[in-house]
């Protein structure tokens, strides 16, 4: 049985540690036959919700990172076990481009392209670093900058 788009699956799990980071294994039926890398869903635990995704760990199995928030929501650290609320998330992730950058991503034959070939959250980082400003001028040469990354990559790729 897959994970339809109005179920919630509900579970308790272990945080154990993967380098830094926080995490706990997600049932199978949360995922089966999804046939992709990551699944996008909305976390609940400690009655805290965060959009994220469900990684691949290996072995058809997948995990969710727990930050800190949700930690601290539900009073647990690793080797702790907490309850935790999954549902798959359609809302839309994409960051809306400013337009500034999305004239200079149209400005080139590749800039769209290699910017649409970056992950959601890549393309969230990059929005985030051209908007976080104060001045116009700022913006611009953040905008040269990410022109110059993306060109690096266009060429890396090719």
């Amino acid at each position: 049985m897959m994970l339809d788009v109005d179920d919630v699956i509900s579970f308790s799990a272990t945080i154990y540690k993967v380098g830094q980071n926080r995490c706990v294994d997600v049932p199978s039926e949360a995922v089966f036959g999804r046939g992709v890398p990551t699944v996008p869903v909305v976390l609940t635990v400690g009655g805290r919700s965060v959009a994220t995704n469900l990684v691949p760990r290996g072995d058809s199995r997948f995990r969710v990172f727990v930050n800190t928030d949700l930690r601290n929501a539900a009073t647990a650290d690793t080797g702790d076990t907490i309850d935790v609320e999954i549902r798959i998330d359609i809302s839309n992730r994409e960051p809306d481009v400013p337009p500034t950058l999305a004239a200079a991503l149209q400005a080139t034959e590749w800039g769209m392209t290699v910017f649409n070939g970056l992950t959601v959250n890549q393309r969230r980082e990059i929005v985030q670093f051209v908007n976080d400003v104060k001045r116009d001028e700022t913006t611009t040469h953040r905008v040269i900058r990410v022109m110059h990354v993306l060109g690096d990559r266009k060429n890396k790729d090719h």
